[in-house]
């Protein structure tokens, strides 16, 4: 959320000081102009000065925002809409064009392709046009750089939860309107999911102890529902893992922006572990067998077991 160019695997990436003021003197410059007499030289000046500016040509990339999607790089009939989380291979900037035919924009884009990477969601004949003004980028090379020697996909979602638990604190985020901050949460959910997969996957029947505590969706018969915290005394949680989430979002499609982090259900859990329990635990827990459980990562120590990995502590 900050202007500077961020250092690799500390946050989504966002453009520097440098390629932003250049991003808006040349969007500036393509608004002078009616659409159609903005020539291809001058949308190719454009995309020469920006690209100057951009280190991530080539490499594939988690984004998400608000994009046109089409089947080759220069075509004008297109698809539009938000993209949530997607994988392609980064092609530079461009100006491409935005809107219905009558009402249509150049706007400076992000330019992406079919990836390289066996996740890689963008079809092999369709590049994305990301608008730079909703773009959240995310180079997966720099994303698994600090988990070289880390073999446990629960350590990764512990740095990835500590991360946005500072995103969730940061002025800049809770200035946001509330559907911009769902689109920056999102990312990060998209992100832990891509890097725990890489890392031998979360879709296992995990052993879970030292739980202090975890919450529960609650329908009362009075009252409105809500997430009910559950004490859970350190014993052993057993279950299903269906993958990390984050109340926060929860709460955005329910209520307004959040402008102050003890709105959040849990403001220090950043990512929650979802565990479906099995019968032994729910009975234990008085709940319902399959009911889910949110284990918060960040605001306490929990030790998990997956099947397939050794011992660790989140």
């Amino acid at each position: 959320m900050s202007e500077r160019l961020l250092e690799p695997s500390q946050e989504p990436v966002e453009p520097g000081r440098q390629l932003n003021s250049s991003i808006t003197y040349w969007q500036d410059q393509l608004d002078t102009w009616p659409f159609e007499s903005v020539s291809p030289e001058l949308r190719g000046a454009a995309a020469d000065a920006l690209n100057q500016h951009w280190a991530y040509t080539g490499l594939d990339c988690v984004i998400n925002g608000f994009v046109r999607t089409t089947s080759t790089i220069d075509q004008t009939v297109s698809r539009e809409g938000f993209i949530d989380n997607g994988v392609g291979q980064s092609a530079g900037l461009y100006v491409a064009p935005f809107g219905k035919p009558d009402h249509q924009r150049w706007l400076v884009s992000y330019a992406f392709a079919a990836a390289d990477s066996d996740m890689g969601t963008i079809a092999p004949d369709e590049y994305y046009f990301l608008e730079t003004s909703q773009a959240n980028i995310w180079p997966l090379a720099e994303l698994e750089e600090p988990f070289e020697t880390i073999q446990q996909p629960q350590e990764v979602l512990n740095m990835l939860s500590a991360l946005l638990v500072d995103e969730l604190r940061d002025e800049a985020f809770l200035r946001l309107p509330a559907a911009a901050q769902a689109h920056h949460i999102n990312f990060y959910v998209q992100a832990a999911h891509v890097s725990a997969e890489a890392w031998g996957g979360i879709s296992e029947k995990p052993a879970i102890g030292t739980a202090e505590k975890g919450y529960v969706w609650d329908a009362p018969q009075t009252g409105p529902p809500y997430y009910r915290q559950l004490a859970l005394d350190r014993a052993l949680i057993a279950g299903v893992c269906k993958g990390v989430d984050v109340l926060a979002r929860r709460q955005l499609a329910r209520y307004d922006a959040i402008t102050d982090p003890n709105q959040l259900i849990d403001p220090a859990a950043g990512l929650f572990l979802i565990l479906q329990l099995d019968a032994d635990t729910a009975a234990r827990c008085d709940l319902t067998v399959g009911e889910e459980i949110y284990l918060p990562i960040s605001s306490q120590e929990l030790e998990v077991t997956f099947l397939e990995t050794a011992d660790s502590a989140l």
